[in-house]
């Protein structure tokens, strides 16, 4: 995903199939020089299309780079969930 429309296209699916809240806390940030980090949790809630609503939690990190303007740039993220796995 690139640039702001590139995420915004992105998150509009994601709102599209039905996300009601999204809640993001960050535990944990820093740097050093031009590379950062974020370490938090998230909790997303769902509805389906029979309107009930499901929620799920997990943890995740980002990678931020500084580019040659001076601007934080995400590098890279990963999400984990934190639910069992499906039987």
């Amino acid at each position: 995903i690139k640039g702001r429309a590139g995420i915004k296209k992105d998150l509009q699916g994601t709102i599209d199939h039905g996300i009601v809240d999204l809640k993001i806390n960050i535990d944990e940030s820093g740097n050093s020089d031009d590379l950062g980090y974020e370490i938090g949790n998230y909790v997303i809630k769902f509805k389906d299309s029979t309107g009930n609503i499901s929620t799920s939690n997990g943890r995740f990190s980002e990678i931020l780079k500084r580019d040659i303007n001076g601007k934080w740039m995400m590098h890279s993220t990963m999400f984990n969930t934190a639910e069992p796995p499906a039987k």
